[in-house]
């Protein structure tokens, strides 16, 4: 006896754009086209017009693709990071908790791309499809933020000792940012279930099936793609070179914030790169992502102490103890103060001269 699934969609309105999108969003999650016509096909004696990505491109260890032109090159990691965004949306909406991170991360490296090797399409429609992919992630921030914050906070309370935890830390502290995350995730699911958001997918999957290039994107890629990941390394030493020389303070804090964001366009750049550059772009993308890494928790520590001052302020309001805001404020100092020191250790590889002779 063979059993199978079948999963048929029928447009509700007259938006020629919904059932592609939806196609789009359903293989993204892993479903597989029918062989045969769906109902709704045969009704009209044709079959709903799928969208065709390319290939996923491996990275290759002797840069194998070093001849090929620099636009399919980045096409191909666009094309990577589409399908991993649609397969991302489908389990946003079946409540997968790690879904909205994967969705928001997708989103970040398009966008990443698309501006770093913008000068290989055409402007417009580039510049429109950036928009929409930042406006993505702003709004799913708020579900992902207090979904991070929640896991973290729930993770130092526990750590104290008992007789540290004065007043109602634990039901404060996790109403509040339960509250939040589950307010983001429904905003975002509004939006998502937005016409606007289907139009936003099937002009990304458009773009992807037939980027609207440049000549730029004619020329071969081992020769076009160097000089964009040039100018975001350039752009990371320049801003680590600032936040370095920033005293130390909120100033510091937002210039290394600014650092980290270079070095995630320099990774992103690095990673699209590989199956032209090989091993030398996928070490200095590990590199760039150590650097990285080490920032983002700088800022986590940063923003965290932010969200334990205004916990701190509503207890103090509401007639309660504000010590154990203050020792946990006191912890995510000191992690702050580790993270930059992880940091300091970890960039002098990057900076080194030799790790970027390949981009000479």
């Amino acid at each position: 006896m063979s059993r199978w699934r079948e999963i048929e969609i029928e447009a509700l309105g007259d938006d020629p754009r919904v059932l592609p999108a939806a196609g789009a969003v359903l293989r993204g999650a892993g479903a597989q086209p029918a062989a045969g016509p769906s109902k709704l096909a045969r009704a009209l004696g044709s079959q709903v017009p799928q969208p065709e990505l390319p290939e996923l491109r491996r990275p290759s260890s002797r840069g194998a693709d070093a001849e090929e032109n620099a636009g399919e090159i980045v096409r191909g990691y666009l094309a990577t990071q589409t399908r991993t965004l649609l397969a991302a949306d489908a389990r946003v909406r079946l409540g997968d908790p790690e879904s909205v991170h994967d969705l928001r991360v997708a989103a970040r490296r398009l966008r990443s791309s698309l501006r770093t090797f913008r000068r290989l399409f055409d402007p417009t429609p580039t510049r429109a499809l950036q928009d929409r992919l930042r406006e993505l992630n702003l709004l799913l921030n708020p579900a992902r933020d207090g979904e991070v914050q929640l896991d973290r906070f729930t993770t130092a309370i526990e750590a104290l000792d008992d007789r540290d935890l004065l007043g109602p830390v634990a039901a404060r502290v996790q109403g509040h940012l339960r509250s939040q995350h589950l307010r983001g995730r429904e905003q975002a699911l509004a939006w998502m279930r937005d016409t606007q958001y289907l139009t936003f997918l099937d002009d990304l999957i458009t773009f992807v099936a037939e980027p609207p290039y440049s000549p730029r994107a004619q020329r071969p890629a081992a020769r076009a793609l160097r000089a964009p990941i040039r100018k975001a390394d350039r752009k990371v030493r320049r801003r680590v070179d600032r936040a370095l020389h920033t005293p130390a303070g909120a100033g510091q804090d937002a210039a290394l914030h600014a650092a980290r964001k270079a070095a995630k366009q320099l990774r992103y750049a690095a990673e699209t790169a590989t199956p032209v550059y090989g091993k030398l772009a996928e070490e200095h993308a590990r590199r760039a992502k150590k650097i990285q890494n080490s920032l983002g928790e700088h800022q986590d520590c940063v923003i965290a102490q932010g969200v334990l001052r205004e916990f701190a302020i509503a207890a103090n309001q509401a007639g309660e103890s504000s010590f154990t805001y203050g020792l946990l404020l006191g912890g995510e100092r000191e992690q702050a103060h580790l993270a930059r020191d992880a940091f300091t250790a970890r960039w002098p590889e990057l900076a080194r001269r030799h790790h970027r002779r390949w981009l000479s």
